[in-house]
C-alpha cells in the first residue's frame, strides 16, 4: 500500500513539472515612459590654492645684458654667492651709462656686506671652536625687467637667502623704478598722492577675496597684510596697464601659499596719481599692453625652494648684524627666526637677501 502511495506521488509532481512546462512565458507589458534624467550642474572650479604670478609682458625700449658675481668659499662657514644684475647694451647715452654704473654699485655693496658678514660669522665659530656647519649658505640675487621706456626703467631684484638656523629660502624683493631723465630711482612721494595706500588696500583685498579661497573680513593674517600702510606696500612697479604690486613672502599667508602679485589698474589711481610727465603717458592705457616682452635674463629663474633642517636645537640662530643695520658689529645674539628676518632682513629697506644652499637644484 505504501508502495502505492509513493507511485502516485511520484507521477503527480511529473505532471505538475510538465504543466509549469508549457505554459506560455509572461509578456511583460510597455513600462509607462518616465522623467527624462536630469542634468546636473557642473561643480564650481576651485579657486587655486597658490598665489599666482603675473604673466603678462610688456614692450622694453633697450636691451639688457646680464653681469654675474660668482663666488664660492669653503669653511667653518661655507658660502656661495651667486648674484646677477643687468646693464644696458648698446647704448653710450649719458642716461644709460648712469644707470649701468648705479645698479651695479648697488648690487656689488650687497655682495660686500654679505661677505662681511660671512668673515664675521666664522671668526666668530672658529674662537669659539665650533664645528663646520652642516649647510652652505649663500647669497643669491637675480632681476627682472618689467618694462623699459626713454624715461623709465621698471625692474625688480630678488634677493634670497638660505641660512644657518632657516628651514627654507626665503625671498624678499626690491623693486626699482628709475628716472633715467633725473638719473635716480622714483620713491613713493614722487608717484603718488596721499591715500595711495588706501587705494592699495581695497583694490588687493577685492582681489584676494575674488580670486582666492580667503577673506581679509576673517583672516587676521591676511587683513594685517594688506592694511592701508605703507610698510605693507614698498614693492611696486610702474608698467603700461597699472601698478604692479608684489607682496612678500609670510606677508599674507604661510610660505605655501607663495608670493602673490596683482596689478593696480590706473582707473583706480587717478586720485592718488601725481601729475608728472612720466606718468601722464601712462594714464589712458588703462588695461592695454603695449608689446610683447617682459625682458628675463637668459638663465631659468624657477629656483628651489626645498627645506633644510638645521642641526642647531630648536629655532634660535645665531645672527650677526655686522654691516646690515648700521654698518657696525655687533655682539652675537640668539632669536627666534622670525625676529631674526624682521630685525635682521628687513630693515634693509631693500626687502633682504636670500642664500642658498648650494646642493638645491635649480
Amino acid at each position: 500500500m505504501a508502495g502505492i502511495s509513493l507511485v502516485l506521488i511520484s507521477i503527480g509532481l511529473s505532471l505538475c513539472f510538465g504543466c509549469q512546462k508549457n505554459q506560455p512565458a509572461p509578456v511583460s507589458s510597455p513600462s509607462a515612459p518616465g522623467p527624462s534624467a536630469v542634468q546636473l550642474p557642473s561643480p564650481t572650479p576651485k579657486k587655486p590654492l597658490h598665489a599666482q604670478r603675473i604673466e603678462k609682458t610688456w614692450s622694453s625700449r633697450f636691451s639688457f645684458g646680464t653681469q654675474s658675481i660668482l663666488t664660492n668659499h669653503s669653511g667653518i662657514r661655507s658660502y656661495e654667492i651667486d648674484v646677477e644684475y643687468p646693464q644696458i647694451e648698446d647704448q653710450r647715452s649719458r642716461a644709460s651709462l648712469k644707470f649701468n654704473r648705479w645698479i651695479k654699485n648697488k648690487i656689488v655693496g650687497y655682495v660686500k656686506q654679505f661677505r662681511q658678514l660671512q668673515q664675521n660669522a666664522e671668526a666668530h665659530d672658529r674662537s669659539r671652536k665650533l664645528p663646520p656647519a652642516h649647510i652652505t649658505e649663500g647669497l643669491e640675487i637675480w632681476f627682472r625687467i618689467y618694462y623699459s621706456d626713454e624715461g623709465l626703467i621698471s625692474l625688480r631684484l630678488t634677493h634670497s637667502v638660505m641660512a644657518l638656523g632657516q628651514m627654507h629660502p626665503i625671498s624678499y624683493y626690491e623693486t626699482i623704478n628709475y628716472d633715467l631723465r633725473r638719473g635716480h630711482p622714483l620713491f613713493e612721494q614722487n608717484v603718488f598722492k596721499k591715500g595711495y595706500t588706501r587705494v592699495f588696500s581695497d583694490f588687493s583685498r577685492k582681489h584676494i577675496k575674488d580670486n582666492y579661497e580667503m577673506d581679509y573680513s576673517t583672516d587676521e593674517w591676511l587683513r594685517s597684510g594688506t592694511s592701508p600702510q605703507k610698510k605693507n606696500f614698498p614693492n611696486w612697479n610702474i608698467v603700461p596697464e597699472g601698478i604692479l604690486i608684489s607682496f612678500e613672502d609670510y606677508q599674507i599667508a604661510a610660505h605655501s601659499f607663495g608670493q602673490l602679485e596683482l596689478i593696480v589698474p590706473y582707473r583706480e589711481l587717478k586720485g592718488v596719481l601725481r601729475s608728472t610727465a612720466l606718468m601722464s603717458s601712462f594714464l589712458g592705457n588703462d588695461g592695454v599692453s603695449r608689446s610683447s616682452g617682459a625682458w628675463l635674463p637668459k638663465k631659468t629663474r624657477e629656483r628651489s625652494t626645498k627645506s633644510h633642517e638645521t642641526s642647531r636645537k630648536g629655532l634660535l640662530v645665531r645672527v650677526v648684524s655686522c654691516g646690515f643695520v648700521d654698518h657696525s658689529c655687533s655682539p652675537w645674539w640668539a632669536k627666534p627666526v622670525e625676529q631674526l628676518w624682521d630685525a635682521t632682513f628687513m630693515p634693509l629697506g631693500v626687502s633682504s637677501y636670500h642664500v642658498r644652499n648650494v646642493h638645491s637644484d635649480r
